[in-house]
């Protein structure tokens, strides 16, 4: 799969495709980019388990919960 590479400040940049989704990259996730016999391997650092479905229903709780819980911070 072809990707373009393009200049964005002083940094190279390349897309990646949707499917990445399954494997739970969104935008601004940590992926971890190593340089490995000429190649580029970008990978998802280990979350201790966290799954997608875990991680929707956090954020939806801490929607849901936002002001009881801004309160007992």
């Amino acid at each position: 799969m072809g990707r373009k590479v393009f200049r964005s400040g002083n940094s190279l940049v390349v897309t990646l495709p949707p499917e990445v989704r399954d494997l739970g990259i969104e935008e601004d996730s940590e992926v971890e980019v190593e340089i490995e016999e000429g190649r580029i391997v970008i990978s998802v650092p280990e979350r201790a388990g966290l799954t997608r479905e875990f991680l929707d229903w956090t954020d939806g709780f801490i929607e849901r919960h936002r002001e009881l819980l801004e309160r007992l911070a």
